[in-house]
């Protein structure tokens, strides 16, 4: 029973779909190198803990894709590194905010490191100038001592806006693709 009124709300999304937006069509493959590339960006990324009360605790957080897994950097005694000690499952999304949008959406198990200088200077001047580097990390060391939360991607899935949805002549579909 469960089973036929998942379905007819299925069917009643697409029909309005249908009369929204003009197209039934939800998905429509995008290319590992896309995704790559895409998770190369300077993009904030939301890392997703979980207290101990079992409530999400969701924070922005900057990050580098490298190797097929994700480097985060957070403050050393933080909620975020505390969570991760009691549950090391976390999801982290990764999105855009410019159209065409998209999400990369990555569910795994953390890792706690210490963070290695380079590391932190190579995530750090994706989201900095330049010129502003060096103090931002020297007062950083000082005020704000770091950690890296290393993730190996245990499942990854995507979504992407083929156009601009606020456009009134746009006709915008949502994508959903899993990556294995």
């Amino acid at each position: 029973m469960v089973g036929v009124k998942v379905q007819e709300e299925k069917s009643r999304y697409v029909e309005l779909r249908l009369r929204v937006h003009g197209e039934k069509h939800m998905s429509f493959p995008i290319s590992s190198n896309e995704i790559e590339d895409f998770l190369s960006e300077s993009n904030i990324a939301r890392i997703a803990t979980v207290k101990p009360d079992g409530s999400p605790h969701v924070t922005p957080v900057w990050c580098l894709w490298e190797n097929n897994q994700l480097l985060i950097l957070i403050m050393k005694g933080s909620v975020k590194e505390s969570n991760i000690k009691q549950k090391k499952k976390v999801a982290v999304t990764v999105d855009s905010n410019t159209a065409p949008n998209k999400v990369v959406i990555i569910e795994a198990t953390a890792k706690i490191e210490e963070l290695r200088e380079e590391i932190e200077r190579r995530i750090c001047q994706r989201y900095l100038k330049k010129e502003n580097l060096d103090e931002y990390l020297e007062l950083s060391h000082g005020y704000y001592p770091q950690i890296l939360i290393r993730i190996h991607p245990e499942k990854k899935h995507h979504m992407g806006l083929l156009k601009d949805p606020y456009s009134q002549q746009a006709s915008a579909r949502l994508v959903v693709g899993w990556l294995g």
